[in-house]
């Protein structure tokens, strides 16, 4: 029996630990979560699991000793109980030690519900990254009290440009508890996460596969780069998109873009790399990025996520000379789209999808022709509108589209 507390600043409650190095003790514990996965059960919240007391005996030996080593047996049967009952489940677990990136999701623990704890939050996301955890989450608006509505929406900004996403805390966090405004602001960045399904899927199977978080800090990318590890609330998600959050209760932000060229993701304007800038980011904007010569996989969006693949499949084609994406799909696997530039034409090769393709390609000079497999596309397929070019086609079998161009006054 130990006393640990159950929420940061409460009078601690009396509670037991089970011994989770103690076969018995997991046999009679995994049989109890089995019986909730036989009802339905698809996820667990492992809270806590990092207050073990020094001087508590388990099996395996002391509590300084097992003190490290139990988030790993906490966290791990409960994916040993999915397993063992066929079921694909997850895990949010708050504790863990080397090894731990192997159960994921991991959230960021129980946050103040203010600006400097959500700045800790940020820091805390991106070090753990860079300590081999590839998945984390945290509590939008943090745990601990009740955000402002400017805090609630900055931190959802982040949240749902994060490899997974929540809102929890000890008052509401639904949005439409802080007032219309705020709900409408919540909504277009939920509608965005969920356009970026068919991205983020790719870059969790990237990190699956590589260990490369899914949410990575600048210098990550820019390790010779000074100003990329001061920039440390800044971050790219993936490869091609960088975020920076405004982490306090202003409508500005400074923003430091690293080498090579940037698209505005919300204007399209292209800033040259290794600058930093003050950037206009009133209460509905977060500053956000693509990578020149990007391609961006998204899809409609939906009110959640089904089997099977996105349709439409959408393509946001940001591309001065060459780009590339490698696009991951349960269905299909690895699918390579490339897209090249020159002064004359464009071209963009896919893979068989079998579905609708909606492809936009950004900066694109007024197009004559457009062709697809060889044969002209009609107009009445494609539009042409404040330099964006849109086509929608129905993919069957490889695709090639070349765009010719031509400059008109």
């Amino acid at each position: 029996m130990g006393f640990i507390p159950t929420i940061p600043g409460d009078k601690p409650n009396p509670c037991g630990i089970v011994d989770f190095s103690n076969p018995e003790a997991r046999a009679w514990y995994k049989k109890r979560l089995k019986e909730l996965i036989a009802m339905g059960v698809r996820a667990f919240k492992t809270d806590f699991g990092e207050a073990i007391p020094e001087d508590a005996c388990f099996y395996e030996g002391s509590g300084r000793y097992i003190h490290n080593k139990y988030p790993l047996l906490y966290n791990s049967l409960f994916y040993e109980a999915f397993a063992e009952c066929g079921v694909q489940g997850l895990v949010w677990q708050r504790s863990g030690w080397a090894g731990i990136q192997n159960w994921p999701v991991s959230w960021s623990g129980d946050m103040l519900c203010n600006f400097p704890s959500f700045v800790c939050t940020i820091w805390g996301g991106l070090n753990y990254a860079l300590s081999g955890v590839p998945f984390w989450s945290n509590d939008i608006g943090g745990f601990k009290g009740t955000p402002s509505p400017e805090l609630y929406i900055r931190w959802a900004q982040f949240g749902l440009l994060s490899s997974f996403s929540r809102c929890h805390g000890t008052t509401p966090r639904e949005p439409w508890v802080f007032g219309e405004k705020v709900l409408q602001i919540f909504k277009k960045y939920d509608e965005l996460r969920y356009r970026l399904i068919p991205y983020l899927y790719s870059y969790a199977w990237v990190a699956a596969k590589t260990g490369l978080p899914v949410m990575r800090p600048l210098v990550l990318h820019y390790q010779e780069d000074i100003l990329a590890r001061e920039f440390d609330t800044e971050y790219l998600l993936g490869k091609e998109i960088l975020v920076a959050p405004v982490t306090d209760e202003c409508e500005e932000r400074t923003v430091y873009l690293p080498a090579g060229k940037w698209v505005d993701f919300w204007s399209d304007e292209i800033y040259d790399g290794n600058q930093i800038i003050k950037y206009n980011a009133p209460m509905d904007k977060i500053p956000l990025f693509i990578r020149l010569n990007s391609i961006i996989p998204t899809t409609k969006v939906v009110q959640h996520i089904e089997d099977g693949v996105s349709d439409p499949l959408i393509l946001d084609v940001y591309v001065e000379d060459r780009a590339e994406f490698t696009l991951q799909e349960a269905e299909h696997g690895v699918i390579e789209i490339v897209a090249t530039k020159t002064d004359s034409q464009i071209d963009v090769e896919i893979p068989d999808i079998s579905r609708n393709l909606v492809l936009r390609i950004h900066h694109c000079p007024n197009p004559t022709d457009i062709t697809y497999n060889g044969k002209v596309l009609s107009p009445d397929v494609w539009t042409y509108q404040d330099s964006i070019l849109t086509v929608k086609v129905i993919v069957s079998g490889l695709v090639k589209i070349r765009i010719d161009l031509i400059t008109r006054n």
